[in-house]
């Protein structure tokens, strides 16, 4: 392998591929998740690590209006989407340790995932999602190579429990 082909995969990560399959996509969410993780290498790799993070995250877009004021006192309103993120649940393993792949091979690796139990389903809105993603990579010196995130789609029936009021506004 050349001094630029080494160069070229340490910028770009590009001395492996890596992917997830998911066992069940759609998945209820309350069986652990068997994720399947494969990584192909382009050219002999060595790791010092394989991880896995997965996450629950929101995003909603959101109507943001500012106002200013220039030197003759005249007022400029715009209002613009901004899209904003945030994490529900966050977490990491490690799967493999020191690893070594030879050019042209392919090791394969079975992750088992816990759902918390009280993790709220997928949802795709106009305005807001609510998705679980999964990510592997490989911990090698550089830019790692990595799946990207990929979602997997979490199915639950929503329970809706109320209680019923009189009409004075206390509980039966």
């Amino acid at each position: 392998m050349g001094l630029f082909t080494k160069i070229k995969n340490y910028i770009t990560g590009g001395a492996a591929e890596v992917g997830i399959v998911f066992e069940e996509n759609p998945t209820d969410g309350l069986s652990p998740l068997r994720v399947f993780v494969t990584a192909f290498a382009n050219a002999d790799c060595k790791a010092s690590n394989v991880y896995l993070k997965w996450r629950a995250r929101e995003t909603y877009k959101k109507l943001v209006t500012t106002t200013s004021t220039d030197s003759d006192g005249n007022s400029t309103t715009s209002t613009h989407s901004e899209t904003r993120y945030e994490d529900h649940y966050t977490a990491q393993v490690k799967v493999a340790e020191e690893v070594s792949i030879a050019k042209g091979k392919e090791e394969r690796w079975l992750v088992t995932l816990d759902l918390p139990r009280e993790a709220h389903p997928t949802y795709h809105g106009k305005e807001v999602f609510f998705k679980w993603e999964v990510f592997a990579g490989l911990s090698m010196p550089g830019n790692d190579p990595d799946s990207g995130w990929q979602e997997v789609v979490i199915r639950r029936k929503t329970n809706y429990q109320y209680k019923e009021q009189e009409a004075n506004g206390r509980d039966q």
